[in-house]
């Protein structure tokens, strides 16, 4: 191990304090140091792993989402075909209770909408 020598702010020795107090041991600064480090490297490695996840996730996210998109316009585009047939029913329904002088005149004006 390479050795150094540097100057520690206040708030850092109370880090290396409370370090040292949480062990049963008692613990040189410069382990204390070191274990700093190491905590430090796995909350990197932490923070890289559920960094990972967040952008798997918003990736799920957007798929369901488009996924949602496109089923939502497949049911409107259902009603909208159902809309279409229950009004043709309507017409023909109309047009199977009309009477001949009735249809006569549809065929010649056109039948009205309502």
């Amino acid at each position: 191990m390479k050795r150094i020598t540097p100057q520690i702010r206040s708030e850092h020795i109370e880090l290396i304090e409370r370090i040292q107090e949480e062990e049963e041991t008692e613990i040189s600064d410069a382990e204390a140091v070191r274990r700093i480090f190491d905590r430090a490297i796995q909350y990197e490695a932490e923070v890289e792993r559920l960094e990972s996840e967040l952008q798997q996730t918003e990736a799920r996210v957007d798929e369901m989402r488009s996924k949602l998109v496109a089923t939502t316009e497949k049911v409107e585009a259902s009603n909208e075909l159902v809309r279409v047939v229950e009004e043709e029913q309507s017409l023909q329904s109309r047009r199977a209770q009309a009477g001949v002088l009735t249809r006569a005149k549809w065929w010649f004006v056109g039948m009205p909408d309502k």
